[in-house]
């Protein structure tokens, strides 16, 4: 779950707080919160969903070959099991709080 590389989660965040603000006629600081804790969890689900992808390549790749895929310490039901855990917990955020602060 790579986390070092912030410029991914600015603009996905700033995307999605554009519109909340437009939609909320102005920014709520509970939507705010709910908003940057999903764009933070989707992208570490994508994160690791890239890795198990590029599995079998990164081990041939200079930059990568130092990878937990590529390196053996992350085994693929671990990393598919991470992927649910993080698309799990993104699930109750538009299935109702998100829903409940911005129709307030």
């Amino acid at each position: 779950m790579r986390a070092d590389k912030a410029h991914w989660h600015v603009a996905f965040a700033v995307a999605a707080l554009w519109a909340l603000w437009v939609a909320a006629g102005g920014c709520l600081i509970s939507a705010f919160l709910v908003f940057v804790l999903g764009t933070f969890l989707i992208l570490r689900a994508g994160c690791v969903i890239n890795d198990f992808a590029d599995r079998n390549f990164d081990g041939t790749v200079a930059r990568t070959k130092n990878c937990p895929f590529a390196t053996g310490k992350v085994s693929t039901r671990k990393a598919l099991l991470l992927v649910l855990a993080l698309c799990g917990s993104c699930l109750p955020i538009p299935a109702g709080y998100a829903t409940r602060c911005l129709c307030c």
